[in-house]
């Protein structure tokens, strides 16, 4: 049992030292002396032994918690004092008076401490550590690309956390550190204190950086705290995680620029010498890159104003900084005229000249020497005074005027032009003495040729003459004098630089002269030869055949170039004097031909007259042996022909083809349709065939088309094989609306030829067809004339079917059929429209026509309406202001003359545009009544009471034969004025021709016109008068 004497006191003192607990036990030892003295202390085997259970770790598993509650074991103990047993177990997070038990612990390491107390007040103590691991790594968020602006220094040191996008831990505080991913190659970026490029607390940024679009970090998010400042890359290991951040840095600090002072000065004062002595201040953070300087000169032209120098300072990241300094200049008024040194005037002079050129004149001008604070403007007035004196031709009061705008005041009295208002004034004279005349040039002899009837005089266009005077071609009169046949007389003369005119064939002389301002006058001589330049008329008779005579040499035949003249005429030459050659060798006169040349030879005809214009027609010639003078005995024999239409209109240019057995000849009909083969071997079988393309639309009209209709509706069949295969327009052997379609298209002029390019069909006229109504089947054996074991000169024909000509209006001129009676049609206008009407009630089956509407705006109409029968843009063709139409009818149409056959559209803004319809030569204008055709006359409403004397109504042109067509048409005989101009508006011929009531056709040859070009036909009747143009082929 314990007593007082034995007992051992203990007292616990606690105190927090960085969130651990620390107990502190002091003892006290009661000292018990009795009475004689003697001391007495407790036993060290009375103490109590504690052992704490050993230390613990544990791991937390789970992400949303940072704290657990750990059954802590009991502690091992030994005492000595019987009796209760007291225990404590705490830490600074709980107490507990049990030995051991539940206790609560957030992450981190603690201590835990067991105590045991007895009853005899002895206790023992004793402690472990638990430890609570956060097993979570923390959860990144690297921030998105951070803008990083440089300092004054050209540094930027920026906190890693400033790259932190919002990390997280479920437990613990969050430590950043940073480094660069490579390390920087730049000196100036790297850090002193960081050197190896290690994590760090900051990263270092500089100018270098600026010139790159991103720099690459390493951001490292740290649970436990790593330590200050550079840590190794294994501090904190396996509680931290990285993630890739980036810095893009940027210079944002313009250069600082100070600029030197201002200065007030005085005009004249130099700016470079003020502004040599004084440069600007400049610095900027990462480095000036350029530093320019700009003038601007604002001083007014009396010196007075501003001058500023601006700097402008560039640094190496773009960013501009500007500073001006300016000089201010005050007036000061310096100049004197009154001083020779500063005013110097210009002596009086006699000057040496080829002509009077005020401006030319050197005669000396005022020397004005002034500075920057004056404004001197020099001025002159001549006064010319002109006479013949003594060499003198002219003499020149030149009034000088100089006046200092700095000082001058308009407005000063009494009188503003004095030199103390710095106006001076001075009058200098001028003698001119001048005697060199111009000298001409720019004509020189020539020879030029003309081309007019009768061989009287033709114009002569000579080029204008230039001359010079001293070194001038202005202020210069000239005139000209023609001296015809060059006799020493003045026939014509004029004034000017031009002495084109009438001149007769002949050698004239032309003077030409030139006057200067002083009466100098200069000449020049000009031969000029004018000689006949048109060509002869050359007629040949079309064909000529001669038979081969026997000779000493053998058979043969001569014939001379002469022999082909028909009549062949000169303007200038008379008929009897013309020569005659083969070629264009004038001494080529004479052919002669033998037994090779027998059959068909072409002869070219080249007539020449006295001045050796030459001009050229072709002919024939034909060779034939009747007497059998050539070897071969029956050979020579001769076939020739005719192809011509079923109404006999001769075709010409038909490629004619022979065959026979080792045998193949081609040759081509003539004007009238005629060919021949000549010294073909008797006994042959013989094959003819012909063909031909072009002249697609020759003989078509919309009158076919209606035809067409009527045969496919059976309301009027054919007839005749040969309409059947003419009606075959796309050959397809048999006839349906698609040969409509062709044949409209090709009058229309939408298409230029047909698939097949044939414009012909040729057949034999004798051949006897197998079916009458369907003759295609038999095209290929009707197609050939056939000659079976010729034993004598043969003469065929061939029938020519026009394609698409149905009702054989093609005639031999390559024109058609133009029917001689007339209807009117007339043109009414409105705002939007123009209607084209029939001046009369009429039952027709159909009609054509071709529209020009020059005059009036471009593009002005819009199309075409009408309340016809299945219209369509099928029956016209449009093309800028040219309509084309051919519209047809199965039936009979009972016209309203009051209903506009067809209504053309126009522009909102035609109302605008002059001018009319009128017929064009693309279709021939005619109305299909329903017995007859007749040819449509168009006029404009208001000209039906007053209708013009004639109409004309179209024009063919033939260019095989050079002849012009043009069919008139008037309503009553008169007589009508025919010219014929060329493009320069001369006459080449001119006549009166009668015409008779209705339709009229006037011809004019090939011979009526010059060579070859475009010509101007005007034909006139009173005030009426209408002109076209014509080519001349």
């Amino acid at each position: 049992m314990c007593t007082a004497n034995s007992l051992e006191r203990f007292w616990p003192s606690s105190r927090a030292l960085s969130s651990l607990w620390s107990v502190l036990v002091f003892g006290f030892v009661w000292i018990v002396q009795d009475r004689s003295g003697a001391l007495y202390g407790r036993p060290a085997s009375m103490a109590v032994t504690v052992q704490a259970p050993a230390d613990i770790t544990i791991h937390l598993q789970d992400p949303t918690n940072c704290d657990t509650t750990i059954l802590l074991g009991p502690a091992i103990f030994n005492g000595h004092c019987p009796g209760p047993i007291d225990y404590e177990t705490w830490s600074v997070f709980d107490t507990l008076f049990s030995n051991g038990g539940n206790m609560y612990f957030p992450a981190g390491s603690f201590t835990v401490y067991y105590k045991v107390s007895d009853a005899c007040r002895m206790s023992g103590l004793d402690s472990m550590r638990v430890t609570v691991y956060d097993a979570q790594l923390p959860q990144v968020v690297c921030a998105p690309a951070q803008t990083i602006n440089l300092s004054e220094s050209g540094y930027a040191d920026v906190p890693a956390h400033i790259f932190d996008g919002g990390s997280t831990d479920n437990c613990h505080h969050l430590y950043f550190k940073i480094r660069r991913m490579m390390a920087s190659t730049a000196l100036a970026c790297q850090d002193p204190l960081n050197p190896l490029n290690l994590f760090n607390d900051y990263a270092r940024f500089c100018c270098a950086d600026a010139d790159s679009s991103g720099i690459l970090l390493v951001l490292r998010v740290y649970d436990v705290f790593p330590g200050e400042g550079v840590v190794s890359d294994t501090a904190g290991k396996g509680r931290y995680v990285d993630c890739m951040v980036t810095a893009i840095v940027r210079d944002k600090l313009a250069p600082s620029v100070e600029c030197p002072p201002d200065h007030t000065v005085f005009c004249g004062t130099d700016a470079d010498d003020l502004f040599a002595g004084g440069s600007p201040l400049i610095s900027d953070n990462c480095g000036i890159a350029t530093v320019d300087t700009a003038f601007l000169d604002l001083r007014d032209p009396c010196g007075g104003g501003e001058y500023r120098r601006t700097f402008t300072v560039t640094d190496r990241h773009g960013l501009v900084t500007h500073c001006t300094q300016t000089l201010h200049y005050l007036r000061l008024h310096t100049f004197d005229g009154t001083d020779t040194a500063q005013l110097r005037w210009p002596s009086h002079k006699t000057v040496y000249a080829c002509r009077i050129d005020l401006d030319s004149i050197q005669a000396g001008a005022p020397v004005i020497v002034e500075d920057g604070c004056a404004l001197v403007v020099v001025t002159k007035r001549d006064e010319v005074y002109q006479f013949s004196m003594g060499g003198v031709c002219a003499k020149v009061l030149r009034y000088w005027q100089v006046i200092d705008w700095c000082r001058y005041d308009p407005l000063f009295t009494p009188n503003p032009r004095i030199p103390e208002n710095g106006y001076y004034a001075f009058v200098q004279e001028i003698k001119v003495i001048d005697t060199l005349p111009p000298q001409i040039f720019g004509v020189q002899d020539t020879v030029i040729g003309i081309q007019v009837p009768g061989c009287g005089p033709g114009l002569v266009n000579l080029p204008p003459v230039q001359a010079e005077d001293c070194g001038s071609t202005t202020a210069l009169t000239f005139r000209y004098e023609v001296d015809y046949d060059h006799n020493g007389v003045t026939d014509r003369s004029g004034t000017g630089r031009d002495a084109s005119g009438l001149f007769p064939p002949g050698r004239h002389l032309v003077w030409f002269f030139a006057v200067d301002s002083c009466h100098n006058e200069g000449s020049l001589q000009v031969l000029v030869e004018v000689v006949d330049a048109k060509a002869p008329n050359a007629i040949a008779m079309y064909g000529v055949s001669s038979s081969l005579a026997q000779m000493p040499a053998g058979a043969m035949v001569s014939v001379t170039a002469r022999l082909f003249n028909n009549k062949s005429n000169d303007n200038c030459t008379q008929a009897n004097r013309l020569r005659y050659s083969f070629s264009e060798d004038v001494s080529d006169t004479l052919r002669i031909y033998t037994c090779d040349s027998l059959g068909r030879r072409d002869i070219r005809l080249v007539v020449w007259d006295e001045a050796g214009n030459s001009s050229e027609v072709y002919t024939y010639f034909v060779v034939d042996d009747p007497d059998s003078l050539c070897p071969g005995g029956l050979h020579g024999l001769r076939i020739q022909g005719i192809v011509a239409t079923g109404n006999w209109q001769a075709v010409p240019e038909v490629d004619v083809s022979l065959e026979s057995s080792g045998m193949a000849l081609k040759v081509q009909s003539d004007a009238q349709g005629n060919f021949m083969f000549a010294n073909i071997p008797a006994g042959s079988d013989i094959q003819i065939r012909s063909s031909r393309s072009g002249t697609y639309t020759a003989g078509l009209t919309t009158a076919d088309i209606i035809r067409i209709q009527r045969q496919l509706l059976g309301l009027e069949p054919f007839s005749h094989s040969w309409e059947y295969l003419a009606a075959d327009v796309d050959m397809s052997g048999g006839i349906s609306t698609r040969d409509i379609v062709y044949l409209r298209r090709l009058l229309l002029g939408k298409i230029q030829e047909l698939p097949h390019q044939h414009s012909y069909l040729f057949i034999d006229p004798s051949y006897t067809f197998s079916d009458p109504a369907s003759p295609y089947a038999d095209l290929d054996l009707c197609s050939k004339v056939v000659i079976t074991q010729a034993r004598q000169n043969e003469t065929v024909r061939m029938l020519a079917i026009k394609i698409g000509d149905v009702n054989q209006s093609y005639r031999a001129n390559g024109l058609t059929e133009v029917p001689y009676e007339t209807i009117r049609f007339f043109a009414e206008r409105s705002e939007r429209r123009m209607g084209v009407f029939i001046s009369q009630p009429v039952s027709i089956r159909g009609f054509q026509m071709s529209l020009s509407a020059s005059g009036l705006c471009k593009d002005w109409i819009t199309g075409l309406i009408s309340a016809l029968p299945e219209w369509s843009n099928e029956h016209y063709r449009l093309e800028g202001s040219e309509i084309v139409i051919s519209y047809s009818s199965p039936g009979i149409l009972h016209w309203d003359p009051s209903v506009p056959l067809f209504e053309i559209q126009l522009k909102e803004d035609a109302a605008f545009c002059a001018g009319e319809l009128q017929l064009s030569n693309v279709l021939d204008p005619e109305c299909y009544l329903v017995d007859a055709a007749r040819t449509i006359s168009l006029l404009q409403k208001d000209a039906q009471s007053a209708s013009p004397p004639f109409s004309w109504v179209r024009t063919h042109s033939d260019p095989g034969t050079g002849m012009h067509v043009v069919h008139l048409y008037t309503a009553s005989a008169s007589d009508v004025d025919v010219q014929i101009y060329d493009l320069n508006q001369r006459t080449i011929s001119a006549a009166t021709r009668p015409l008779q009531q209705g339709l009229n056709e006037l011809i004019f040859f090939r011979e009526q016109f010059g060579p070859s070009g475009m010509y101007l036909l005007r034909i006139s009747s009173g005030n009426h008068s209408v002109c076209r143009k014509l080519l001349a082929f």
